[in-house]
């Protein structure tokens, strides 16, 4: 090792020089060249910003390309002859009971009663079938297809059965002559079987007789 301060070789590499009695290591720190500055770090987004940067202009680039293509294709689709592709589907009118929504028009079937297949023995022992009807109001049960005989029971129920129709004097309000034979929720004579105004269920039933129910006498 050369002393840089007197020119003379340390052979023995002392860290005092033996000549001049120098600190070797002191010259060499002093004389050493200068280290390059150190490049400053790159902020921690400034790498996604440009890889964000890098994928907008792909995206962007692809965008372009399809706006060609589908201009591309309107030009030639609109050179088409019209028997190669409609412009217009034809439109479906239905017809018949059918709607426009797809169902069925309503029925306008007038109000009726719908057997059940329960059997019923009235106080004579006669047997019939019972037909379940929605009546509009509860009401009073004669003892027969008048209003001038005694009151048997009373019918009270919304969702009422009838075992047949028969025809008689005009009901006690002045509307049809159709009576129905049946069974009261509340009973007084004869086990509460008696006659219920065929209008008290359906107010249609005052001019016609009551669909589907059978006659009291065959």
């Amino acid at each position: 090792m050369t002393c840089r301060w007197c020119g003379n070789d340390n052979v023995l590499g002392r860290r005092m020089c033996p000549h001049c009695g120098e600190d070797t290591r002191r010259l060499e720190e002093a004389f050493a060249p200068e280290a390059p500055p150190e490049e400053p770090a790159e902020p921690p987004f400034d790498g996604l910003r440009s890889t964000a940067a890098m994928v907008g202009k792909s995206l962007a680039v692809s965008a372009v390309a399809v706006l060609m293509l589908v201009g591309g294709a309107k030009t030639a689709h609109s050179q088409w002859p019209e028997t190669m592709w409609p412009r217009s589907l034809p439109t479906y009118e239905p017809t018949g009971p059918e709607q426009a929504g797809g169902s069925p028009a309503p029925s306008t079937d007038a109000a009726s009663c719908a057997r059940s297949g329960e059997p019923v023995t009235d106080a004579t022992g006669t047997t019939f079938d019972r037909w379940y009807c929605a009546i509009e109001r509860p009401g009073d049960l004669y003892e027969g297809p008048d209003a001038s005989t005694p009151v048997s029971g009373y019918l009270r129920e919304q969702e009422s059965w009838f075992a047949c129709q028969t025809e008689g004097t005009a009901e006690p309000e002045g509307g049809g002559t159709t009576w129905l034979y049946t069974q009261g929720d509340d009973q007084y004579t004869g086990e509460g079987w008696g006659y219920f105004p065929a209008g008290w269920v359906d107010s249609a039933w005052n001019t016609e007789p009551v669909p589907v129910l059978p006659s009291c006498t065959p």
